[in-house]
């Protein structure tokens, strides 16, 4: 898990993690990793955005991004590119007052 993509200028990142061993999934590890991410991200960066991009079809993403507050903001058409297809990418966000609420 990492914060990537940091514009320092406009106090936002976005968020990237992966698994790519499926032994590691469903276990609740990103669940445990995102919350001090975040905590860092805006406590000690003092972010005021983070952003994640995730797949219309990635559930275990969009699920884990909402159960900390993040609301969908829109899609972003054929954002990125998978095995030669253009995908579509919906793009959530946290801002530092509503991860300060939780």
């Amino acid at each position: 898990m990492r914060l990537s993509y940091l514009v320092l200028d406009h106090a936002r990142a976005e968020i990237g993690y992966t698994f790519t061993d499926d032994n590691f999934k469903r276990m609740g590890l990103m669940s445990e990793a995102l919350q001090p991410v975040l905590d860092y991200g805006f406590d000690k960066m003092q972010l005021h955005r983070v952003e994640a991009f995730i797949s219309p079809t990635n559930n275990a993403s969009i699920q884990l991004v909402k159960k900390f507050g993040f609301v969908k903001e829109g899609v972003m058409r054929q954002h990125y590119q998978k095995e030669g297809q253009f995908e579509n990418s919906e793009i959530y966000s946290l801002l530092k007052e509503e991860h300060q609420k939780r």
